[in-house]
């Protein structure tokens, strides 16, 4: 049985605090990369169910009908539930028009849209689906301080916005 080397030189044990940050490092980055092309694709099936006119065009079981064929076609995946599918498309209206303006902005806010959680953008969707100014001001406030759920929660419940946003 191999029994663990305990070396207590400074320059290792700097070394390997270092290495275990910079792996950290990467497992955030990874991670924010594997949002960012999720959100990517909700965007674009909130964008086909739009274009398509999906539900117009298959009924009103369009989402519970949609999900479980997603479904059976990728057992493995959580994300395909009639109101996750719903949320993706009102994801999509929701930021469009802000996505549509002036380059530099519509840049903006789409590297802020993509850079923020899932979760944080279906309770943003649920505050403000017809107020989608302050949905964006949330988001930039999320990506420039890097706040949790539960941070953005309280924010939107103690009215930042109306104190700070306009």
């Amino acid at each position: 049985m191999n029994k663990p080397i305990n070396i207590l030189d400074k320059d290792y044990l700097k070394w390997v605090k270092e290495l275990c940050k910079r792996y950290r490092q990467s497992q955030i980055k990874a991670a924010v990369k594997v949002n960012t092309e999720m959100l990517k694709f909700y965007w674009s099936l909130g964008r086909d169910i739009v274009a398509l006119k999906a539900e117009t065009r298959w009924g009103s079981k369009f989402f519970k009908n949609l999900s479980r064929d997603l479904k059976e076609a990728n057992p493995l995946a959580t994300c395909f539930s009639p109101k996750n599918l719903l949320y993706m498309k009102n994801f999509y209206c929701m930021y469009l028009p802000y996505t549509e303006i002036g380059q530099q902005v519509a840049d903006q806010v789409e590297k802020d849209i993509f850079s923020t959680p899932w979760g944080h953008h279906m309770l943003l969707i649920d505050k403000f689906l017809t107020e989608p100014q302050k949905a964006l001001f949330y988001i930039h406030q999320t990506v420039v301080n890097g706040w949790s759920r539960n941070v953005l929660h309280n924010y939107i419940d103690s009215s930042l916005y109306e104190r700070q946003g306009k």
